[in-house]
């Protein structure tokens, strides 16, 4: 069998993260992220399960770190960012071990569980306000870091592949690359309802991202990668500046999440308290759908909806890494 701990890496006197270490043979480190908004719970349950279907495991090469409940202020809360300082997990990665709490949060995990590793994957999902395809993420900047994160995002063979062309300050996935590990983040649904596919999904692309690191051969329960895949290449991808409400109103969607849509397509429309179209929210340029506002009240300036380079058919998953 495997070994397992239960570690608690105190942040402040207050804070302290539980980790989850399974440890095997020799070999790599993988580090999983969970629940770094707290109204994401997908990757929170995800990173659960993973943990009880990795104790059971008679053989393992490396080691693998779990962070189930990454930002337990924002958990504890049930919201998107920190109740203490009102800050963004996601956007202050490496994080400064004397600032704010949610600053010295990301410090303890850049710290303690980051630093060190051979790969990352971040757990995310649409949150409570938002709807997203299930995909995966990467920044696709062609050097070997992005090589190795690019083989990690196909061997977890997420539906949509996102390849991102530039990589955004304050990221995990960024604070990961400034050390040369490879990383890549999952979405999926939202709206606060973990999807049994959704769920199954994230399991079995963990499990294809171990076998792709050589950590231990495939389970046989592990479902065959999705038929149809795509890849999207190229965008930002940042939720908080997507598509922004011009007017207050009422949010009537036209498309749904994962469609490709042409320059000009209607996305949705805001209507007013009488039910009048008072804005018509148009595709700038031919599109990928990757997110769209789940909640009909919409005040100025809150996102509507966040759109990719189109899709195109996923090329063959890479090699195992040697």
């Amino acid at each position: 069998m495997v070994g397992y701990r239960r570690n608690s890496l105190q942040v402040s006197g207050s804070v302290a993260l539980e980790l989850h270490e399974i440890t095997g043979d020799a070999g790599p480190t993988l580090a999983v992220l969970g629940g770094v908004h707290g109204d994401e719970p997908e990757g929170i349950l995800a990173c659960d399960a993973f943990v009880a279907e990795l104790r059971e495991l008679d053989r393992l090469s490396g080691r693998v770190l779990v962070l189930p409940r990454s930002n337990p202020m924002a958990v504890a809360a049930d919201t998107r960012t920190s109740p203490d300082d009102g800050e963004n997990l996601a956007r202050v990665f490496p994080g400064d071990p004397v600032g704010k709490p949610t600053e010295q949060v990301a410090h303890t995990i850049f710290r303690e569980v980051i630093t060190g590793s051979d790969a990352l994957v971040d757990l995310h999902s649409a949150g409570c306000v938002g709807i997203m395809p299930f995909f995966c993420g990467y920044h696709e900047l062609h050097d070997e870091c992005a090589r190795k994160a690019a083989g990690i995002a196909h061997a977890f063979a997420a539906p949509i592949t996102w390849a991102h062309d530039s990589a955004a300050a304050g990221r995990s996935l960024s604070a990961a690359r400034s050390l040369g590990i490879p990383a890549i983040y999952v979405e999926s649904g939202g709206g606060k309802q973990v999807e049994g596919e959704h769920l199954d999904g994230y399991l079995s692309g963990l499990f294809r991202v171990m076998a792709h690191l050589g950590m231990l051969e495939a389970p046989g329960w592990l479902t065959p990668p999705p038929a149809g895949r795509r890849i999207v290449r190229g965008g930002y991808g940042d939720i908080d500046a997507a598509y922004p409400a011009e007017v207050a109103g009422r949010w009537v969607t036209r498309v749904s999440v994962g469609d490709d849509v042409r320059a000009g397509a209607v996305l949705g429309e805001l209507r007013d308290d009488e039910g009048r179209v008072i804005s018509t929210i148009r595709a700038e340029r031919d599109s990928c759908v990757m997110r769209l506002r789940r909640w009909c009240r919409v005040e100025a300036g809150e996102a509507l909806a966040m759109l990719g380079p189109i899709s195109e058919p996923a090329p063959a998953a890479e090699p195992v890494l040697t």
